[in-house]
């Protein structure tokens, strides 16, 4: 049976965790995902654990010991044993139930993951709940079977991929040895580096240690470029100088055009068309790049990527969708060059939310306003954010203030057709609530759940960007969204889950779309995209910004 994974988060109510109440002529109670799970013997999944506060724990110590839970809506579950000696001793299902006596199922099962408390920030275990739970450390797989792995994905690259697990396992030794100090230690999980071989497997003639920077936070002057350089994966000069003029680790984008039959067979499954697709899929196409010592357009590597359906029809000719202004690349430019600069991309595990009043819909296509004069930069991060799209990575945009994080942004979405990206501004008192679902009333005085620009941008394959995110308090951002952005999943509040576009589809052949969708079941659109922006974690310390969550941390 499916998991029912809520993550943990420290503002979540305790009457949260088991069912919400809906107002309208009378009170409504809706199941979340503890009774879901309890009820119909699904696998409970508690994500985040170290993130909770402690008084919402004991809330499930009942149901964990005994199998026994009193809601709020005045029903009670009750231990499957119990229940069958009841109907043994003559009394009915149907009695019981309208007596509000539920059944926890015996398939019912916990799994709970958390990070270890102290080495990360978080709250440890009350003794009661541990004690109900079954202690399991999960250490990262042996180096020799990460090696193994990558080399698989990108088999030229093998030597360059093995120095750098080793210099992520030492980073890792250094952050572990430094736990409770004063000198923060940047840390990069193992799993970034896949995502960086399946890119360069994409783009072979890319600099593989220019590509291992997004994934790395900057650490200037401390122990990460130190690390690059003993191992021998320290980005050069040569390498550097790749990321001028619209250039990004070597490629420039020259366009998209449709697939070929064998192309669209080969990535796609499907036979090419020339016109979108239709709206639960996306518009499957080919991004052509050309490398800087390829002159020629003749010369290019083809790369699949799904787009939103608002790009419109694609043909044989590759194209970008926005109109630009072109400029050259004089010593003029080289102020507001210099400045750009300072932006950094970075792939990223985590993203942030909505505001209950700030968020906004900003058109770009056909805007007036939006016109890019193509600052050598800022096109050369554009292009490396369309190459993490190309790998369905979220991107973080790292830079000061005044540095042209927005216009990239702004840019990004314009180059792969999103004509309305969905805009939100982070502030340092939102809730995580507010990242998914809203309450709000209703014109018959009924309040109801609203979708947030995260839930809107996930189902019909929008742009969600995030504006500010080391704002948010830390833990909301990895707690709420972080699910979503990795795997395109996530339980909201009103009952209803997304399931990424794999899953559903899976789930849909076997019991049919119908009923699918009849549980809740929502279909996270291929083409949806997170794009989030901070400044760097020096620049984010002031109270007035809301310091929280770090906004230099890769994923």
């Amino acid at each position: 049976s499916g998991g029912v994974p809520p993550s943990a988060a420290a503002d979540l109510a305790g009457d949260s965790a088991r069912v919400s109440s809906r107002i309208s002529t009378t009170v409504r109670y809706v199941d979340q995902p503890v009774v879901k799970a309890a009820l119909h013997g699904r696998v409970l999944v508690l994500e985040g654990l170290e993130k909770a506060e402690r008084n919402l724990l004991p809330i499930l110590n009942n149901l964990l010991e005994n199998r026994e839970m009193a809601l709020e809506d005045g029903r009670f579950i009750v231990h499957p044993d119990r229940w069958d000696a009841l109907t043994h001793a003559g009394s009915s299902a149907a009695e019981l139930s309208s007596r509000g006596l539920l059944r926890a199922s015996d398939k019912f099962m916990v799994i709970a993951l958390g990070l270890p408390v102290p080495r990360f920030p978080g709250h440890a275990l009350d003794p009661p709940l541990r004690s109900r739970l079954q202690a399991y450390a999960m250490p990262h797989p042996p180096a020799e079977v990460r090696k193994q792995d990558l080399a698989a994905i990108d088999p030229p690259a093998t030597q360059f991929f093995a120095s750098a697990t080793d210099a992520l396992d030492a980073l890792d030794a250094i952050h572990a040895s430094r736990t409770g100090g004063a000198e923060a230690t940047p840390l990069v999980t193992p799993t970034a580096l896949s995502a960086i071989a399946r890119l360069h497997a994409m783009l072979p003639l890319s600099p593989p240690a220019l590509l291992l920077t997004r994934v790395i936070p900057q650490d200037v002057g401390g122990v990460v470029p130190k690390l690059l350089r003993r191992f021998g994966i320290a980005p050069s000069a040569e390498d550097y100088a790749l990321m001028t003029n619209g250039v990004a680790a070597g490629y420039s984008l020259v366009g998209f055009r449709t697939p070929r039959h064998d192309e669209a067979k080969a990535w796609f499954g499907e036979v090419a068309t020339t016109s979108a697709s239709t709206l639960s899929s996306g518009l499957h196409a080919v991004a052509e790049w050309r490398h800087a010592s390829s002159p020629g357009q003749s010369q290019t590597t083809a790369t699949p990527i799904v787009l939103p359906r608002s790009f419109g029809d694609l043909d044989d000719t590759p194209r970008i969708h926005k109109e630009q202004i072109q400029v050259s690349n004089t010593t003029s430019d080289q102020k507001n060059t210099t400045n750009a600069a300072a932006i950094t991309t970075t792939a990223a595990a985590a993203t942030a939310s909505s505001t209950s009043t700030g968020s906004t819909a900003v058109p770009v296509s056909h805007s007036p306003f939006v016109s890019f004069v193509d600052l050598p930069a800022q096109a050369s991060a554009c292009a490396s954010l369309v190459q993490d799209a190309l790998i369905s990575q979220s991107s973080l945009l790292i830079g000061p203030k005044g540095s042209g994080k927005t216009s990239v942004a702004r840019r990004f979405a314009e180059t792969l057709g999103y004509k309305y990206p969905l805009v939100v501004y982070c502030y340092r008192d939102m809730s995580a609530r507010d990242l998914l679902q809203r309450r709000e009333v209703d014109g018959r005085g009924s309040t109801v759940w609203r979708n947030a620009e995260a839930v809107t941008a996930a189902t019909e394959g929008g742009l969600l960007i995030l504006e500010g995110v080391h704002r948010l308090p830390m833990g909301v951002l990895a707690g709420t969204l972080g699910r979503l952005i990795s795997d395109r999943e996530v339980q909201l509040p009103d009952g209803s889950r997304i399931l990424s576009a794999e899953a559903y589809d899976e789930i849909a052949s076997e019991i049919g779309e119908i009923a699918l969708r009849s549980s809740g079941a929502l279909r996270a659109h291929p083409a949806f995209r997170v794009l989030a922006t901070a400044e760097p974690p020096k620049a984010n310390l002031s109270d007035e910004d809301g310091g929280g969550g770090g906004g230099g941390g890769g994923g």
